[in-house]
């Protein structure tokens, strides 16, 4: 077998325009902002991250501070070219971000939600293809042996990152593996379950969002309640 060949990413000297993703959202809600977090030593939770299939239902507060530790923006700039750097809790070549977290909370009554990284919110959205939106679940449930925990679907906005970078395709999915690695940890430290899924979620994600351009499924994982 040969492997893929991913182009080596080089910063453009002239960035390009791109028109970011725009979200059906329907409702926008806050979600609390962590008042305390648990005490834990890092190293036992490294020693002790795993991957945990079956897992059970788990509440918005819980996935509130999971979001909060992965993925919720903590500075910004605007650079010369009009584009909004950010720093995150996990790495992001150029900063650029190109993954939005979808959430599904409940596999067995499916609605999704995109996670608002700047507000600390979620948005439900309106759902282009239930179809798409229904196998995406079904696979990822026979994956993971999933019962009834949270589905986080990783959808980039590839041009974010290619407006930056010739060849950058790879550098998106290292974003992806940066992210995934801080949901298991953070998940561990709060005595939470987590598996990531090894498909991509494509061609569902794109279906789902009603197909935007350049829009597509870069991986998740699943968290819940631990049997």
């Amino acid at each position: 077998m040969t492997p893929s060949k991913l182009g080596n990413p080089r910063p453009r000297e002239q960035v390009s325009l791109y028109e970011d993703t725009r979200f059906r959202v329907k409702t926008h809600r806050y979600l609390d902002v962590p008042d305390s977090l648990p005490a834990v030593d890092l190293w036992a939770t490294i020693e002790g991250r795993t991957s945990r299939r079956g897992l059970g239902l788990i509440d918005e507060e819980r996935v509130g501070v999971l979001l909060w530790l992965t993925a919720k923006t903590r500075a910004t700039r605007t650079d010369g070219d009009g584009f909004v750097w950010q720093h995150r809790p996990v790495a992001s070549a150029g900063g650029r971000h190109p993954i939005d977290i979808l959430i599904v909370r409940d596999p067995k009554h499916p609605t999704v939600t995109l996670y608002d990284p700047g507000a600390h919110a979620l948005c439900d959205l309106e759902v282009a293809s239930v179809d798409a939106l229904q196998a995406v679940v079904e696979d990822v449930n026979e994956i993971t042996m999933n019962s009834r925990g949270a589905i986080l679907l990783f959808a980039a906005t590839f041009e974010r990152t290619l407006s930056r970078y010739s060849d950058g395709e790879s550098l998106i999915w290292r974003d992806s593996g940066a992210l995934l690695t801080q949901c298991y940890l953070v998940a561990e430290g709060l005595n939470v379950g987590c598996c990531g899924i090894g498909v991509t979620g494509e061609p569902w994600v794109s279906s789902i969002l009603g197909n935007p351009p350049g829009v597509g499924g870069v991986g998740g994982c699943v968290i819940g309640t631990i049997p």
